[in-house]
């Protein structure tokens, strides 16, 4: 398969257009059963000229143009190829003037004779058979909108290709794709690129699924105003920007007020490289940033207002942080940076300044080309309709069953543990399982099994303890650690897994209980040897309910220890 990128910007490959097209591409290498020969036109660097409109293609030197320029070659790589794709910025509602003047010049394709399209129009036929050939537009834009931008340019690639006859993949706020802080967002952009172009080789299309995430703006219209305009140092700027404040300004167009509550904060930010200070002061009506040295030229060294947070780090590595180049978390594990005050604060940061808007916002590309210019709104509810926590309810009560249950109740509890083991099953309907709730089942289960065949239940009980305390520790030396699995939704998620601070805190707790479980399996052994033997399970319960409350306070100790002794 011949692939022929015709990257129409000016800013060849500087281009944000062509990261896009270049994640497509490689996503057709992936998806293509056979090899892909990749041919890329950067159309500033060749010699074009306009269109004379002299038909000499038609007439005097039939499909070959009289200008002796670059044209002639390129005309022969397009001829060549199975896909095309246009890859250009939107300027001024349309292509880019040197994309432009190659369209105007691929006239020598057609033939003077026309005849009636099926949509009504009219068109030259066709001088070489090229049917086998697709087009795909991909392109950026300024504005964080189609509605009233490309109107335009879809009705001429759908006259020239048929409405049908090209794949349109159209970026709003492309211009984002050039600012390193915003990396989280533009690349998850670009791994779905990657995904059309693999379902496009494979398919011949691209998904409605995938074309939901493509048409989903990158941050909301208003965050994006907030970001452009902060963005731009206007000549009457005064005093111009430095880069720390203009970043600064980047991070409060995208402030989230609902994890914080509304409630008012204050996050100092001093950069001991540059030797600068800077407060983002939060509340419910949005976030905005001061420089210390005004604050206190206007209300005086002494009316600071308290602050919540106080980060210290060279502007160079939050620089870094910032860009994806190195992990916030695991450069605070390293000491190349320290964070003072409230840490609750760090542990939120992501969903405070988030990586998008609270509420999807899509834009319909079909409507517009079927000219009924459908309303740009959510793409769905909310990203988090449908999700699915995890509960540790799930993995405790074939436990709680079984250690209540069998000393009480004897083989009748084994029965109630062993349906309570059952229950499981059901779990994944309502709540995000993980394999350590399978575990637990199946131990229990084969536990009360045994019991029912002449276990004695004294034996169980204890055994069943080591057991609970054997997969807590075993965890430890897997990826995530059992306690991550449930703590993790207050962390942000998913994303809260690839945080080394988060993961060690949670491997210490995971540690800590499993020690307590084995522990707890021991003294039980002397327990079912008294008169509270039949009371073992609720007598036992008292040691978890210690452990959570040392939980709850080593997860809040912990990582603001490691965070106050950085090295900044």
């Amino acid at each position: 398969m011949k692939v022929c990128i015709l990257n129409g910007s000016p800013r060849a490959r500087s281009s944000n257009t062509i990261k896009i097209a270049g994640a497509f591409a490689e996503g057709l290498r992936e998806g293509a059963t056979g090899d892909v020969a990749m041919d890329v036109i950067d159309v500033i660097s060749k010699k074009i000229g306009p269109c004379r409109g002299c038909f000499s293609c038609w007439t005097k030197t039939p499909g070959r143009c009289v200008i002796r320029d670059d044209m002639e070659d390129i005309l022969e790589r397009v001829k060549a190829a199975d896909i095309v794709i246009w890859s250009f910025p939107l300027y001024y509602f349309g292509l880019p003037s040197h994309l432009k003047a190659l369209m105007d010049r691929l006239l020598p394709l057609n033939l003077p004779e026309m005849g009636r399209r099926d949509d009504g129009g009219s068109s030259h036929f066709a001088r070489h058979d090229l049917s086998r050939q697709r087009q795909v537009l991909i392109s950026t834009s300024g504005f964080p909108s189609v509605r009233n931008n490309y109107e335009a340019v879809l009705a001429q690639f759908s006259i020239l290709f048929g409405k049908d006859g090209f794949t349109p993949v159209v970026c709003p706020e492309g211009e984002l794709f050039s600012i390193p802080q915003l990396k989280g967002r533009t690349d998850r952009y670009l791994a779905q690129a990657r995904e059309a172009g693999r379902q496009y080789a494979r398919d011949g299309r691209i998904s409605e699924a995938t074309e939901t995430e493509l048409s989903t703006l990158l941050f909301g219209t208003e965050a994006y105003y907030r970001m452009a305009n902060a963005n731009w140092e206007l000549p009457e700027d005064s005093p111009p920007k430095d880069e720390q404040f203009a970043f600064l300004e980047q991070m409060a167009a995208i402030y989230n007020p609902v994890p914080l509550g509304g409630a008012r904060h204050i996050l100092e930010m001093h950069f001991t490289d540059v030797g600068s200070t800077y407060r983002l002061v939060m509340d419910k009506d949005g976030c905005a940033v001061q420089t210390v040295e005004a604050v206190r030229a206007e209300s005086g060294a002494g009316n600071l207002e308290p602050l919540t947070t106080r980060i210290e780090t060279p502007w160079t590595v939050w620089r870094d942080i910032s860009s994806g180049a190195i992990d916030g978390a695991g450069a605070l594990m390293e000491g190349k940076y320290r964070v003072l005050g409230d840490f609750k604060l760090m542990l939120i940061i992501d969903q405070v300044f988030a990586t998008g808007p609270e509420e999807d916002e899509r834009f319909d590309l079909r409507a517009l080309m079927n000219g009924t210019r459908g309303e740009d709104g959510p793409a769905r509810a909310n990203r988090t309709e449908g999700h699915k926590k995890a509960s540790m309810t799930v993995l405790l009560l074939p436990w709680i069953v079984a250690w209540i249950g069998l000393p009480l109740l004897g083989r009748y509890g084994a029965v109630a543990s062993a349906f309570a083991a059952c229950l499981v099953v059901l779990a994944p309907f309502r709540w995000r399982t993980n394999p350590y709730e399978a575990a637990s089942a199946i131990t229990v289960a084969a536990l009360s099994l045994a019991v029912l065949v002449g276990l004695p239940a004294n034996v169980a009980v204890p055994v069943s303890y080591a057991a609970f305390g054997a997969l807590w520790l075993a965890s430890c030396l897997a990826a995530i650690p059992l306690t991550a699995h449930y703590s993790a939704e207050g962390y942000g998620g998913e994303s809260a897994m690839k945080n080394p601070l988060f993961m060690k805190t949670n491997a210490i707790l995971t540690a800590a209980w499993g020690g307590m479980y084995v522990l707890t399996a021991i003294w039980t052994v002397f327990l079912l040897r008294t008169p509270a033997a039949r009371f073992v399970g609720l007598i036992n319960n008292a040691c978890p309910a210690l452990m959570g409350l040392f939980t709850a306070w080593f997860q809040k100790w912990y990582p603001a220890r490691v965070a106050a002794k950085g090295n900044a």
